[in-house]
């Protein structure tokens, strides 16, 4: 290596010395991604496996986030959290959207919040995109000195927040679809049932199917049954002949 781009790589981010180091990008390649990084303002990360033609080793990925959240740490003097390598409590973030902060609020203010303390002085454990943000934080406080809380702050890269976001966003639908079933069909909605019951295929909002001694059962059921189970469904629609007057007899229309 000449002397000339000795200096050059000891002026390099850290990062980009252990890629030169390790012969994934040469001197040259790694100039020409700095002056398209200036040029497109995209990470040096995702410019690389473009100018190389290969991807970045898991290793140098790894070092190269390690290296953003130390500056995150040193930057804003609060421990960061790396959802990559720390477990999530699902359960108890969603429990204190629904209790403490509503996910709106946190989402406009970019927190997540992590965990309630019990103790003495009830604390609320908070990852935020910015928490040196005085005005989030003076909102927060008033927020939260109802409820008799204090906060903890940690840091969470910008990317990694949108990411947990999008899981949360998810799991809100995920269960939402699972939870609620159709309640109403409108009178003039076809709906054939026959093949249901005879090919035991399964309703398409329920992730089940039928089993063949069901099947069974469906099939051996009396007319009064199957009125019965269709009509949970809202997929008939009873019409009376002229003996209906009496109460005795229906006739079962199914579309």
């Amino acid at each position: 290596m000449s002397s000339a781009n000795e200096k050059l790589q000891t002026k390099l981010p850290s990062f980009a010395q252990k890629l030169v180091q390790s012969g994934y990008v040469t001197i040259p390649q790694l100039q020409k991604a700095m002056i398209e990084k200036q040029k497109s303002h995209l990470p040096l990360r995702a410019i690389l496996p473009l100018i190389t033609g290969r991807p970045l080793p898991k290793e140098a990925l790894a070092y190269y986030r390690l290296e953003q959240l130390s500056k995150l740490k040193a930057k804003y003097g609060v421990e960061y959290l790396d959802p990559e390598s720390e477990t999530i409590d699902w359960r108890e973030i969603e429990n204190l959207f629904r209790t403490v902060l509503p996910f709106e609020i946190c989402r406009r203010y970019k927190i997540l919040p992590l965990q309630k303390q019990q103790s003495a002085a009830n604390v609320l454990h908070l990852a935020m995109v910015d928490p040196a943000n005085q005005e989030i934080l003076d909102d927060l406080r008033r927020i939260l000195r109802d409820q008799e809380l204090q906060f903890e702050r940690r840091v969470i890269d910008r990317a990694d927040y949108q990411k947990l976001v999008e899981i949360y966003r998810y799991r809100q639908e995920k269960a939402l679809s699972c939870r609620f079933l159709p309640q109403e069909q409108e009178l003039e909605t076809i709906v054939d049932i026959t093949g249901l019951f005879e090919d035991g295929q399964s309703l398409p909002h329920l992730n089940c199917k039928l089993a063949d001694e069901d099947l069974g059962l469906i099939q051996e059921a009396n007319q009064g049954t199957i009125v019965s189970v269709v009509n949970k469904t809202s997929c008939i629609n009873p019409k009376t002949n002229d003996r209906n007057n009496n109460g005795r007899d229906f006739q079962l229309i199914i579309y």
